[in-house]
């Protein structure tokens, strides 16, 4: 399904490393854990939308500080 939890978490991971910040980096500024993190990324499991939403604030935070790679 097009749009869904899964696909938008998978991308995250794209946007993530995309912008030079490590799994411990996201984990450090978006309060979700290192492991928890890494199952949502390989699709193994459905986050809810808060998280993604947290996960996604914590990139964009990370990118205008000015830490891209």
């Amino acid at each position: 399904m097009s749009g869904s939890a899964p696909d938008a978490a998978v991308a995250l991971r794209g946007l993530r490393e995309a912008a030079g910040m490590s799994v411990a980096q996201l984990s450090a500024v978006s309060d979700v854990s290192v492991p928890f993190i890494r199952v949502i990324e390989s699709g193994g499991l459905t986050p809810t939308h808060g998280v993604i939403a947290r996960m996604a604030a914590a990139i964009v935070r990370f990118m205008m500080e000015g830490n891209r790679a």
